[in-house]
């Protein structure tokens, strides 16, 4: 976290599952609900969220980042993995 922007690093790349499954579904919710606040950034096999830090005070940006774990916790409970059909 600095003045600019707040750093969320993802799982590696080798987290297959991860990236199958979760990341789209976080992909959706981001740029659904948040996209002028949060960006996706990669390098290597490092991916990360970038969240510009343009709140009025830092409660107000630690308001956010709560506000927004809790909403990406509630997008992965108790959801079943749909695997693609074969056909």
């Amino acid at each position: 976290m600095n003045r600019k922007n707040v750093t969320v690093i993802l799982p590696k790349g080798e987290k297959e599952d991860y990236y199958k499954a979760k990341f789209i579904e976080l992909m959706r919710f981001i740029v659904a609900n948040h996209k002028d606040a949060v960006k996706f950034e990669q390098k290597g096999e490092s991916m990360k969220l970038i969240i510009k830090n343009n709140f009025q005070s830092p409660e107000k940006l630690l308001e956010f980042l709560v506000d927004f774990c809790q909403n990406i916790g509630r997008l992965f409970e108790k959801r079943p993995v749909i695997e693609p059909s074969v056909n």
